[in-house]
């Protein structure tokens, strides 16, 4: 019995690596990490909030997030979802190169190819470099008191930080603008009859996450 769950369970691992090694495969992976993480920006954001309502809300929600038991699964989750985006990303960039000089994103297009397609590369780098900074800044060094709240806030008081961070959520709204709309072609949801309410949907999304980010980061700053 054990034996034939074993060899079960190998068939489908290696179905499945028989269908991550197509171009179907690989954009339907990348798709769907792409979801998870547009999905966990959302909530990010929602969760940040409630910088809005001051110290003590801000504080709270931080200790509730951290106090959740399932927060180490979630952000391993996370982690993983990240790793195959960038690193599909990057080979299905890579061959794409190799084979044309026109890449993935341009090709999954209504037809025309746009700014943000073109740079979904050079975006994706500079959000991953934006991470690094924004983890090193929130988890590097003792927190000073009143933590996590005045940690936030002496991030945006420094104006390198504020520049980072600008530059963050720009390329977060160039990446998310083409990312969304990508999607709904890989999965097989766009038609000619609604594309045009795709990409309005598409750009308004990516605008009330890249803005929201900017909006919170500006409040901090200026309030």
């Amino acid at each position: 019995m054990n034996g034939g769950l074993a060899s079960a369970w190998d068939d489908v691992r290696y179905l499945g690596w028989l269908f991550l090694k197509t171009s179907i495969g690989r954009k339907t992976l990348m798709g769907f990490t792409g979801l998870c993480l547009g999905g966990f920006l959302l909530f990010h954001l929602i969760g940040n909030s409630f910088l809005l309502e001051g110290a003590t809300a801000f504080n709270a929600y931080a200790k509730l997030l951290h106090g959740l038991p399932v927060l180490p699964l979630a952000e391993g989750g996370l982690a993983a979802c990240f790793l195959a985006h960038v690193g599909w990303g990057l080979l299905l960039t890579w061959q794409n190169w190799r084979a044309r000089p026109v890449g993935y994103q341009v090709r999954t297009t209504a037809g025309s190819a746009t700014v943000a397609s073109r740079s979904m590369i050079y975006s994706g780098g500079v959000i991953l470099l934006f991470l690094a900074y924004h983890l090193w800044s929130l988890h590097t060094g003792r927190l000073p008191a009143g933590a996590p709240w005045v940690r936030v806030r002496s991030i945006f008081a420094q104006p390198v930080s504020v520049a980072v961070y600008a530059a963050g959520f720009a390329a977060l709204g160039l990446h998310l603008f083409h990312g969304f709309s990508s999607v709904l072609v890989t999965f097989g949801l766009r038609h000619r009859r609604h594309d045009a309410w795709v990409d309005l949907l598409s750009r308004a999304g990516a605008l009330v996450l890249a803005l929201g980010y900017a909006g919170l980061a500006a409040y901090c700053l200026l309030s």
